[in-house]
């Protein structure tokens, strides 16, 4: 019974044994594998990759670095001085519009108004000139005026009398250079300086006299139509 007992003892050790080597041995086999297994992928990944940058360049870095520096002092000096540009226009603009919306309002109160003055009966609403008389009148005008009085005419062929547009061409004309006081400048614009914006308004000034004197000057006969509507040459 003993001899039994033993023999049973020694065959369960024998299978934990035979368990353990086993193990050991499917541990050993999947390390091995597994190693091979890395060993390949490190070797593919190391093909596949070999023009790769493997390391970061300490010089190279600082020089980006320091470019990228430079670049953002250089680009906040520049929006300083945007901003510069951008606030002397707007101050020129809001003087030039002013000056235009003033010289808008006399000139229809004295001469296109229904309810002004009416310094000229002769001026007709809306007003529009017959071409010899326009074309008299260029002839007339100073070389800095002309621009703008060609517009002030053709505008009146278009039952208007866009005296905005044609003021502020006098400004450029003038020395102003950008005359459009009511809209942004388009980016690079070469915008006047304090000497130019005088002389701009100067032109602005000249002009607003030019046409009062003109249309001061206008008769029925000078009306692009008669009573009847009939076209004048």
């Amino acid at each position: 019974m003993s001899r039994s007992l033993r023999a049973k003892a020694e065959e369960l050790r024998r299978q934990n044994e035979a368990e353990k080597k086993e193990v050991e041995e499917t541990e050993t086999e999947y390390n091995d594998v597994l190693e091979q297994q890395y060993i390949r992928l490190q070797e593919e990944l190391a093909r596949e990759m070999k023009d790769r940058k493997w390391s970061v360049d300490q010089q190279e870095q600082a020089k980006r670095e320091l470019e990228a520096k430079k670049a953002e002092m250089e680009a906040e000096a520049e929006e300083a001085r945007e901003k510069a540009v951008k606030q002397a226009w707007e101050s020129k603009a809001s003087e030039g519009s002013k000056v235009i919306d003033k010289v808008e309002k006399k000139i229809s109160d004295d001469f296109l108004s229904f309810r002004g003055k009416n310094l000229n009966p002769a001026i007709t609403k809306p007003q529009v000139w017959r071409r010899s008389f326009e074309n008299e009148w260029i002839d007339k005008a100073p070389e800095e005026l002309k621009d703008a009085l060609e517009t002030l005419f053709d505008s009146t062929h278009e039952d208007r009398f866009d005296l905005k547009e044609s003021m502020q061409i006098a400004y450029a004309v003038g020395g102003g250079k950008n005359g459009d006081f009511y809209h942004e400048p388009k980016e690079n614009a070469r915008l006047p300086d304090d000497k130019e914006h005088k002389a701009g308004l100067k032109n602005m000034a000249k002009f607003e006299k030019f046409v009062r004197k003109m249309l001061v000057a206008t008769t029925k006969e000078d009306n692009a139509f008669d009573e009847d509507g009939n076209e004048r040459d």
